[in-house]
């Protein structure tokens, strides 16, 4: 199959981590207020607080999450991204040398 190249589907590694970052702020914000108003996930949101300072069932600390979130997101988001990328060329360089 001479001729034929791979297309490579990459990811663009900034969006993919403002994207999970975003995501996981805004859960993290909606977790703590939810469990702040209604007491739902309180144990859970404690839980986490004990790991994360300042992280707890409070407005304040549900702002504190949201930025924690969005750290932790874009981390992961990042990771993601390159991983999916090196293992697409790797895949995609495979199938054009068959």
């Amino acid at each position: 199959m001479e001729g034929k190249t791979c297309v490579k589907a990459r990811l663009c590694v900034c969006a993919l981590a403002v994207a999970f970052g975003v995501a996981e702020g805004v859960f993290m914000l909606v977790l703590a207020l939810v469990a702040w108003h209604w007491g739902t996930g309180l144990q859970f949101v404690e839980h986490v607080g004990s790991v994360l300072h300042g992280y707890t069932a409070t407005p304040v600390g549900s702002v504190v999450g949201l930025g924690y979130g969005f750290v932790e997101g874009a981390v992961f988001g990042v990771v993601v991204g390159v991983v999916y990328n090196v293992v697409s060329c790797c895949c995609c360089r495979k199938k054009t040398e068959a």
